[in-house]
């Protein structure tokens, strides 16, 4: 195998198996402080 599938691989493992968690529970909304940002109410207009 050459060099770069033998990095970028794993790599790409590791990205999964920590960003699916961090979104399910979403851990970087909390830590980018974003889930204090107010949510839009149902049935109000976009745009």
């Amino acid at each position: 195998m050459t060099p770069v599938p033998t990095t970028v691989l794993p790599a790409l493992v590791v990205w999964f198996v920590l960003l699916s968690p961090a979104h399910r529970f979403r851990v970087l909304d909390h830590l980018l402080g974003i889930d204090a940002l107010p949510r839009a109410r149902p049935g109000a207009p976009r745009g």
